[in-house]
């Protein structure tokens, strides 16, 4: 009888944030998700990357705020990064998203200006991308 891969997340930091106003918050903001992730074989660990783009306009790239947040996960039953059960990618990023949703919360808060509260979203898109993005080392 096989067992099954588990995972926990076990610590979180924001690790590159820019917050860029001239004297008001934009009116037509856009938002953009990019998922990255890092498989430590040894470890059996896994870093997600997901950085937030705040922005007007169609450009990603020319944002007004970018916050970085890297989350580490810890597997049981995993010892190869074919082994990472196909349900962890999406519900990865589930578990990451509310803390960077709270993070710009207060980040923008704090700065005074009118708060962005994200609504919830479905991220479910931004599996397959992190797939593709992930390397072993």
């Amino acid at each position: 009888m096989s067992q099954r891969a588990t995972f926990q997340l076990d610590n979180f930091i924001f690790n590159d944030i820019k917050l860029s106003f001239n004297n008001a918050t934009p009116k037509n903001i856009n938002v953009d998700f990019m998922p990255e992730g890092v498989f430590y074989q040894s470890e059996k660990t896994f870093d997600l990357t997901l950085i937030f783009f705040a922005f007007e306009g169609k450009d990603r790239e020319d944002s007004f705020i970018k916050i970085s947040c890297i989350g580490t996960f810890s597997f049981e039953n995993v010892e190869a990064v074919t082994d990472i059960p196909p349900f962890f990618y999406r519900n990865a990023i589930a578990i990451l998203f509310p803390y960077v949703r709270a993070f710009i919360s207060s980040l923008t808060a704090q700065a005074n200006i009118t708060p962005m509260i994200l609504p919830t979203y479905n991220l479910g898109e931004l599996e397959a991308p992190l797939r593709d993005k992930t390397i072993t080392v």
